[in-house]
């Protein structure tokens, strides 16, 4: 599963969105101050009533700051968007939900039909993964996404129409939240666009057969355009630490693409696939809450943009 190093698994069983919510440990709201104030440095209070803070009722605990006209949506409003979701299809299943932190980010993940890959057995499991955030800065976000359970890959799945990518819908806290709710299960019908597409590339990269020299200059373009420089020649401090860097992720890529690769065969999917597990599982997080930060960079952050450009990339090679 997508969240499984972070939130709680859910029962299939659970229809009452409080049960989901108890499992989930959301049950639990969220209010907006009427304004917030300070002291300053000589201990004069200062009070605005322009700003506010959001504050988690069962704990008091400061999720974010947030202008005046800010709108909440609660954890029961998610869940119970979630089960409309899910009612939406046959096949589609409520399964994972928590906090991120204290609270200030929660989200959802719904599972949906699996398929494979080519003539292998590669298995693919779709997910929309639903996002909201609490602290003034995340947006109520859904995202259609994949798992590769074979290397525990996730690929954010995408259809683009014009400039608009369809990959995502988001609505941002303010206005009437109702209607803005409304629309956004209006649109997630087209989650099935996104994952149809990802099939569809997917197999369209099954069907390229790689050798191995095709493959290192595929991993040579990829990492120059989206990673890093590869240097020409190794003569001094600078030059060594970019050879050692490209050496170490080349030798980690092809670990991965023949381990894969004796078993589901030597193609594009398979090389595109090394690539997408490297960031996954290699990109480093430092500080507290590392698996955290590493779920939601994989799927909302900086690598699920990367892993989307280097399959924008990848499909002009078929």
């Amino acid at each position: 599963m997508i969240t499984e190093h972070v939130g709680h698994r859910l029962s299939e069983n659970l229809t009452d969105y409080r049960d989901i919510l108890d499992q989930a440990e959301l049950n639990w709201n969220v209010e907006v101050t009427a304004g917030i104030g300070a002291k300053t440095s000589s201990g004069e209070p200062v009070y605005t009533s322009e700003k506010c803070a959001t504050v988690r009722t069962d704990t008091n605990q400061l999720l974010g700051v947030v202008g005046k006209n800010y709108k909440v949506v609660q954890n029961s409003e998610l869940v119970q968007l979630a089960q409309r979701v899910a009612g939406y299809e046959p096949g589609i299943k409520l399964v994972h939900g928590g906090a991120i932190g204290n609270g200030e980010r929660v989200f959802l993940g719904l599972q949906m039909p699996s398929f494979n890959v080519g003539n292998a057995d590669d298995e693919m499991r779709p997910y929309l993964a639903m996002w909201n955030g609490h602290n003034g800065k995340d947006s109520l976000l859904t995202i259609a996404t994949t798992k590769r359970p074979f290397c525990s890959n996730i690929q954010n799945a995408a259809t683009k129409e014009g400039k608009k990518n369809q990959s995502y819908w988001s609505i941002r806290h303010k206005g009437d939240m109702n209607e803005k709710t409304e629309d956004l299960f209006n649109a997630l019908s087209k989650v099935y666009i996104a994952t149809n597409t990802l099939k569809e590339q997917a197999n369209a990269m099954a069907a390229v057969p790689m050798t191995q020299v095709s493959v290192s200059d595929y991993w040579d373009n990829v990492y120059t355009q989206f990673f890093d420089e590869i240097p020409d020649k190794v003569e001094d401090r600078k030059e060594r630490r970019l050879n050692n860097k490209w050496l170490s992720t080349k030798t980690k890529l092809w670990q991965t693409y023949d381990r894969e690769a004796s078993q589901l065969g030597s193609n594009l999917w398979i090389a595109f696939n090394a690539v997408t597990g490297h960031i996954d599982h290699n990109t480093i997080h430092r500080g507290e809450g590392r698996t955290e930060n590493r779920f939601v960079n994989n799927i909302f952050g900086s690598s699920a943009r990367k892993k989307q450009k280097i399959l924008d990339y990848t499909m002009t090679l078929v």
